[in-house]
């Protein structure tokens, strides 16, 4: 009974805490709010389609908007984890670790206009509605997570270590991207296939000039990432450096 009673009063400081964070607006919860329902209308089309055309496609946009889902998942838990004490430090390591590991899943969608083929039944101009609107909320998911992962590290270091974070975190993820795309690896791969991955990913760049693809998928990406992020942020930092 006494166990019950301390996991009860834990979680009831867990949920003091998520209300007094969100009314110091100190996580995005109305861009989140935004995301769920980008999120329902994304899978709302694909139902139409389905149940229009009798036919299952496109169904792994379901799977892969939940996967985008992720990265902001961690960054959630992690910001959480870190309004508290140091015992939470491990904690917050992991959350990170999950983050950085997860984010290419969510701008992965954009790759899936690979896809893209008329079909019988459906509009072309409905298909490319349809993935725009997945790939959009992906993305979005993708900046959203970033930007509070952002924050945090302004916080503490200043603007440009910020920046620096974000700038190396799209470059992570766009080369994670291409091995995902190209590779097939996914996010869990780092756990149970480590040697194959990080094998592949070494000779990668211990001889890059035999692998142009690579590199030049990656570095589209990048540019096309920073870019399009830069233009969402508007290129500013909101958030003052802790004294």
């Amino acid at each position: 009974m006494h166990h019950l009673t301390i996991v009860s009063n834990q979680i009831d400081e867990i949920f003091l805490h998520l209300f007094e964070l969100a009314r110091k607006s100190m996580l995005p919860w109305s861009r989140i709010a935004i995301l769920g329902l980008a999120s329902g209308m994304a899978i709302a089309m694909l139902a139409a389609r389905v149940l229009y055309s009798g036919r299952g496609h496109h169904l792994y946009l379901v799977w892969n908007l939940i996967l985008a889902w992720m990265p902001l998942a961690f960054a959630l838990l992690f910001c959480l984890a870190d309004q508290w004490t140091v015992r939470l430090r491990l904690a917050r390591f992991a959350c990170a670790c999950g983050w950085l590991l997860f984010l290419p899943n969510a701008p992965y969608i954009i790759t899936d206009f690979v896809h893209l083929v008329p079909r019988p039944a459906v509009p072309l101009w409905y298909d490319i509605l349809l993935l725009m609107m997945f790939a959009w909320t992906g993305v979005m998911l993708a900046f959203v997570s970033l930007r509070m992962m952002q924050d945090r590290v302004v916080s503490r270091w200043g603007c440009r270590a910020g920046w620096g974070f974000a700038v190396a975190a799209l470059g992570l993820a766009s080369f994670g991207i291409y091995i995902g795309r190209f590779q097939r690896f996914n996010s869990w791969s780092v756990l149970n296939r480590p040697l194959e991955v990080f094998g592949d990913i070494a000779n990668r760049f211990l001889v890059p000039w035999e692998h142009p693809r690579t590199w030049g998928f990656t570095a589209c990406f990048f540019i096309f990432l920073l870019l399009a992020y830069a233009m969402w942020t508007g290129g500013r930092e909101e958030v003052k450096r802790e004294r």
